[in-house]
């Protein structure tokens, strides 16, 4: 008589894949979020401004400090408006000089 295969084993193995990707869908969820715009503004959170810039999280809050930086909190959470932060660095680009006709 033959032995009948084992599909415990397989169903448990199904629930752990599953389990796994309702977590990733729960987090591709919440980055989803994170990412839509409040009206038609997008907001960056501090570990988008310090990537973009490449700043470190103590000049980000000097930033802040000295209102050289806007920003807005809501609850726990600061927000940075993405087109002001364009518009600073923007306006605080310094072309380079042509010298005989060449860029330096």
């Amino acid at each position: 008589m033959k032995a009948k295969p084992d599909k415990t084993g397989d169903i448990k193995q199904l629930i752990e894949e599953t389990e796994k990707v309702m977590l990733l869908l729960k987090r591709i969820n919440k980055e989803s979020f994170d990412k839509k715009p409040i009206g038609s503004e997008r907001y960056l959170n501090g570990e988008e401004v310090m990537k973009n810039l490449s700043i470190c999280p103590r000049t980000l809050q000097n930033l802040r400090d000295t209102r050289q930086i806007p920003y807005t909190i809501f609850g726990h959470k600061i927000l940075y408006p993405e087109s002001e932060i364009d518009a600073i660095l923007k306006s605080n680009y310094y072309a380079p000089y042509e010298i005989s006709g060449t860029i330096k």
